[in-house]
């Protein structure tokens, strides 16, 4: 078996709203989208709050990490 940890750039030419949309886009979209009006509001605030602070010329940039296992059954 091995692991191994993969990390790329990750920039969104969008800036943070961009950022902030793309949370809908990965496995927890479908939670998201559940949450009442009010609490979709607050988590695209604390998204916005955060993202602002990496944020740079309309871009926001961070790192995207990936872990990844393999193995092999013996024959």
């Amino acid at each position: 078996m091995e692991v191994r940890r993969e990390e790329q750039i990750l920039i969104f030419n969008g800036g943070v709203s961009h950022a902030v949309e793309s949370a809908y886009a990965t496995p927890i979209g479908p939670k998201l989208r559940g949450l009442s009006d009010e609490k979709q509001a607050s988590f695209r605030q604390a998204m916005n709050d955060q993202l602002n602070v990496i944020s740079k010329d309309g871009k926001t940039m961070g790192r995207m990490v990936s872990n990844i296992v393999s193995a092999e059954k013996p024959a």
